[in-house]
């Protein structure tokens, strides 16, 4: 059964045959009938998945480790917030997000004064370059930061 919730996956439009060829372990690539009408970026296709199992945390890795460059955000599930995934075609680079929709950066208030770990701060800017180079990657941008 698992925890499940909504993922809407962007994928650069020529990668297409890539994702569907893909072996998913919890994500099924839905017919171009299926997909959002709203997409964001030229160049880029957004689809729009339900239920899926822990938000497919298991497939990004993998995917992203064979080539695939791709955005992902999904919503909470009941043993987890809401987050998303950027690759760059290397790796897969999470980062949490509010509920409102916005990414989170977590301050440790145990600390005094309350402190920001390096590593998060680390992590929130390789999530961002890798946000960046799939833009690039898709067509939105001249060039990466």
């Amino acid at each position: 059964m698992g925890d499940r919730c909504f993922v809407r996956l962007c994928i650069a439009e020529r990668d297409l045959s890539q994702f569907q060829g893909h072996n998913f372990q919890w994500i099924d690539i839905p017919s171009r009938e299926e997909w959002s009408e709203e997409v964001d970026w030229p160049g880029v296709i957004s689809i729009d998945l339900e239920e899926v199992n822990y938000a497919g945390y298991s497939d990004w890795q993998p995917a992203a480790a064979s080539g695939l460059r791709f955005l992902v955000n999904h919503g909470p599930g009941s043993d987890y917030g809401p987050g998303a995934y950027a690759s760059d075609g290397k790796r897969a680079h999470f980062l949490p997000y509010s509920h409102d929709g916005e990414p989170l950066v977590v301050i440790n208030m145990d600390n005094e004064p309350p402190t920001i770990d390096p590593a998060i701060l680390e992590s929130a800017q390789e999530f961002q370059g890798a946000w960046n180079a799939f833009l690039a990657y898709a067509g939105e941008l001249k060039s990466t930061p």
